[in-house]
């Protein structure tokens, strides 16, 4: 079992089991819904990125900012939405396959996105993928892990991860990756 600590925020899990019962995501019947809203703000990160629109992919990411990497200080929604504008950073890995040699010393250490050649944006519209929604509970939070999986990658990881937490009725981003993958 791990715990893992994102943003103040408690998650809970282990290899096999992320826990979702009663808590902050409430009954199972909320919890379907829930999931559907997620779904839904997934979608919109997805296409923000597929579509390279760092404006809307800042609307979904939490007030406080967003991890990159496991076990990585969090980047500011101030400095985060700086390297949006200017090209540069995080903006490499999300959007530009082009610059990210120029950025990869941010997310070099990161034992999974340094195994990163080629941008989310390219990973994402150059492969086909299935994705695994979970929600993950703890008395306090509801979060959820949206994992994008493709076989076969070759010039990235087999799974893209996306970490959101349930804030003031809202699904937000907060980290990407959420543990070691594969």
């Amino acid at each position: 079992m791990r715990l893992d600590i994102a943003l103040g925020f408690l998650f809970i899990s282990s290899p096999l089991l992320l826990v979702a019962g009663e808590g902050a995501c409430g009954t199972l019947k909320n919890q379907t819904a829930l999931k559907a809203a997620l779904s839904r703000a997934t979608e919109q990160v997805i296409v923000a990125i597929e579509h390279g629109d760092s404006v809307q992919f800042m609307a979904s990411v939490s007030p406080r900012g967003m991890g990159f990497g496991v076990d990585v200080p969090v980047v500011t929604k101030a400095d985060l939405r700086r390297q949006m504008r200017t090209g540069t950073g995080y903006y490499c890995l999300l959007f530009s396959s082009a610059c990210m040699a120029a950025a990869k010393s941010l997310w070099q250490s990161d034992p999974v996105l340094s195994k990163f050649q080629t941008s989310y944006h390219d990973w994402l519209t150059s492969m086909s993928y299935n994705k695994d929604f979970q929600l993950l509970t703890d008395s306090d939070l509801c979060g959820g892990l949206v994992r994008f999986i493709t076989p076969g990658a070759r010039t990235a990881p087999g799974i893209l991860e996306l970490e959101f937490v349930l804030q003031r009725g809202r699904w937000l981003l907060v980290n990407t990756p959420f543990e070691l993958g594969e």
